[in-house]
């Protein structure tokens, strides 16, 4: 039997363990037309949650046919980056509204412009471009450059920032007829349904947010919705063409006012982080997040690990099971690394402490991107706040004198509510004992990193400053937090196996 514990890319719906109760919940606030936003760190199960959402047999068998009629689109925002303009957006994301209402799909602006370029240059020499300057009341000799190359991308150019493109394609289809020049979409049809001109009339209108709420009227009175599922929502806010006033006003508008259209984003920060990443060009109105309702993708249920590692038959004793939910913290991605190193240890015939070293350094090896990528994605104070828990659990599992005289006090209470964000998703946790690191993995990954950045006098206050840490903590904090860490530092010696080596003896 292969290893059947899958990690990397995101799970596809039919293999996704568990979530059925957060996936009731947001079908459930679809189908009342409000707006979910799906918040949790890296590689928590975010992609599967909203590609569950979009299969057809997910939907069925949590909600019988109450979406039957619906239309749902996934996008993808990493895959947004080539939109010039909050038109290109929603040319992608309303492919399934067109094919559902059998329309074909003209080409977008960008891909237009990009398609009109090489052919203008191949079919048309110069006495063709001044035929089409006059017809379209250019002056052929202001557009710069000497050759007839370079007033080609100057007309394509021009053409595209007047929103001319369709003109200047249908002049080179009357100069050239026999060319293969992409055309815009005629006129509608009069026989075409209410639905289908509402739909032609939008993309004509460059999917203006006007004409978009009147095509989802459309669809509310055809007792159907629009239900559109954004992944990666974060990603945005590096996109200039869609980070505007004009992209998140929109969206903002059409999920509170427009009937038939329904919303649910997934992110990695919270819609407080978002709200004011978007002030700068939202200075005086509402934040643009405000009509959101959060859901915190945290780990899984005591019942849902347990359904993952039943993967496994009978191959992970109590032990195993121990060792895996240490070090992942029942992280469903973690939980799936953790549970692949331990049977490949064991398929290796490893057996006692050997097969835990073994898995517990592999697991490490498979996880610095991810705990790297958590952290990047944690506010300035999460990361104060994990890292004070971590130099106060440290020294309770490296059990040495290193720590004697640098065990310092901290006042845990002073980080309450960067802590508590932390336990909505599992990396942290309180119990009678205080506040403790979750998961083990992460645990190591800091205290690896903290052991690099404290070699030199100068390491550790370069990282402090480097992680935006400098400007967060006070004097004392950062004098008990560099002691500390030269500590464990001390005391960690060769890095992570000395860390894989206590967290064994002190579990088994």
């Amino acid at each position: 039997m292969d290893n059947p514990f899958i990690y990397g890319p995101a799970l596809p719906p039919e293999q996704m363990v568990g979530r059925r109760a957060e996936l009731r919940m947001v079908l459930g606030r679809l189908a009342k037309r409000q707006s979910t936003a799906v918040i949790g760190p890296p590689h928590v199960g975010k992609t599967t949650l909203l590609q569950a959402l979009a299969d057809d047999q997910m939907r069925q068998d949590l909600s019988g046919n109450r979406f039957e009629r619906d239309v749902f689109s996934f996008v993808d925002a990493m895959t947004a980056h080539g939109f010039a303009s909050p038109a290109e957006f929603w040319q992608r994301a309303l492919l399934p509204l067109a094919d559902h209402l059998s329309l074909p799909t003209p080409p977008a602006p960008r891909r237009l412009e990009m398609e009109l370029l090489p052919l203008l240059r191949q079919s048309f020499n110069a006495s063709d471009l001044q035929d089409i300057c006059l017809a379209l009341h250019i002056n052929y000799e202001v557009l710069s450059g000497q050759g007839a190359n370079d007033k080609t991308r100057e007309l394509v150019i021009l053409c595209q920032q007047q929103g001319r493109l369709e003109a200047l394609a249908l002049r080179m289809k009357q100069v050239h007829p026999h060319l293969d020049v992409p055309l815009p979409k005629p006129p509608p049809d009069p026989h075409l349904t209410l639905l289908q001109g509402a739909y032609l009339t939008a993309q004509h209108e460059q999917f203006g947010t006007f004409v978009l709420e009147q095509l989802f009227r459309r669809l509310h009175e055809n007792k159907q919705r629009f239900v559109l599922l954004i992944d990666e929502f974060d990603d945005f806010l590096a996109n200039p063409a869609l980070h505007t006033a004009e992209f998140y006003g929109g969206l903002r508008s059409l999920a509170s006012r427009a009937q038939g259209f329904a919303l649910a984003i997934a992110a990695r920060q919270e819609l407080e982080e978002l709200n004011r990443c978007t002030q700068a060009i939202n200075p005086h109105g509402s934040p643009y997040f405000n009509t959101f309702t959060e859901l915190h993708l945290g780990v899984l249920t005591g019942r849902e690990f347990g359904d993952l590692l039943k993967l496994a038959g009978n191959r992970f004793d109590k032990e195993d099971r121990q060792f895996i939910a240490a070090l992942s913290g029942r992280h469903p991605y973690l939980a799936q690394v953790a549970a692949a190193v331990v049977w490949d240890a064991d398929v290796a015939g490893n057996r006692g402490d050997k097969r835990y070293t073994a898995a517990g350094e592999a697991f490490y090896r498979g996880t610095c991107q991810h705990f790297a990528d958590t952290w990047r994605a944690m506010t300035d104070g999460m990361r104060r706040g994990i890292t004070a828990v971590a130099l106060t659990q440290l020294p309770n599992l490296l059990e040495t004198r290193a720590f004697l005289t640098e065990r310092l006090t901290v006042n845990l209470a002073d980080y309450t509510a960067d802590l508590e964000r932390l336990e909505r998703y599992g990396i942290v946790a309180q119990d009678e004992t205080g506040w403790r690191v979750a998961q083990q993995g992460f645990l190591w990954w800091l205290a690896d990193t903290l052991r690099e950045q404290v070699r030199q006098e100068t390491g550790f206050a370069a990282w402090l400053q480097a992680q935006a840490l400098d400007g967060v903590l006070t004097n004392g904090e950062k004098q008990w937090m560099r002691k500390m860490g030269t500590a464990v530092a001390q005391a960690l010696g060769p890095g992570v196996p000395a860390l894989v080596e206590a967290m064994v003896k002190r579990l088994f």
